[in-house]
């Protein structure tokens, strides 16, 4: 559902805060991110409220499903420079305005993902909330996230924990097989050897069977997994969501 169709939609919002200082540079750069977000919006995603920085350092926008996952998959990628706390909410929001603006928004998708937010921050209370920042040796990490799909503590811990493994599963990818995720996402449908051949561009000692090895990136990065547990999780989003079911 594209925004500015009707002021009642269902969609996700994002609302994320720098972890630690508040550096010009990070400011800078969490700017630059807002742009790169913004950039991602199309015919077929949009945003209800753009990308936007607020309050100093939090970064807050509300997405319609198709939009979240690339989002995300930047704010993930961009990590290293900008380490987040990311809360996460989902449902019907409503304009009261009708002209989708940051300030004059409200309905349970902002409350959640508000309440997603201030749950990272707090004492945790679950052995999930207690994971999350952690990876799977438990070293912490720099993308924290939460959420929050209604009042139900067991189904919002239940939906956390599935995202937090589908991320876990994403970090423990090595540069290679980053890189060959990122060719198959970038061109779609292409001859393997076209992958092979952009992998291994300008790179000494490239493998004998090139073909065979990006192959072998591609399974060892469980592409083929992660990539369908991202959909059918993103699309199962709008009927654990109350009131989703209709969309």
């Amino acid at each position: 559902m594209k925004g500015g169709q009707g002021i009642n939609s269902f969609c996700v919002c994002v609302m994320a805060d720098l972890i630690g200082s508040r550096r010009m540079d990070n400011l800078s750069a969490l700017d630059k991110l807002v742009e790169e977000l913004a950039a991602l919006a199309g015919h077929q995603a949009s945003y209800m409220i753009p990308p936007v920085r607020r309050a100093g350092d939090e970064l807050f926008f509300v997405a319609d499903k198709a939009l979240v996952v690339p989002a995300l998959r930047r704010m993930h990628e961009a990590r290293k420079k900008l380490p987040m706390y990311i809360g996460l909410g989902t449902g019907w929001t409503h304009d009261l305005h009708g002209d989708h603006h940051a300030d004059r928004m409200e309905g349970p998708v902002i409350f959640r993902a508000a309440d997603a937010l201030r749950e990272l921050k707090e004492k945790p209370d679950s052995e999930v909330l207690r994971r999350i920042g952690r990876d799977a040796i438990g070293k912490p990490t720099q993308f924290r996230c939460n959420l929050h799909v209604g009042e139900d503590k067991s189904v919002n811990h239940m939906v956390t924990g599935h995202l937090m493994l589908l991320l876990q599963m994403v970090e423990r990818r090595g540069t290679l097989q980053c890189r060959a995720v990122a060719l198959k996402r970038q061109y779609p449908d292409q001859p393997m050897r076209m992958y092979a051949h952009q992998l291994w561009a300008g790179r000494k000692n490239p493998p004998k069977d090139a073909v065979k090895s990006f192959s072998k990136h591609l399974m060892r990065a469980e592409y083929a997994l992660v990539e369908e547990m991202i959909r059918t999780f993103v699309e199962a989003l709008a009927y654990i969501t109350p009131g989703g079911d209709v969309v």
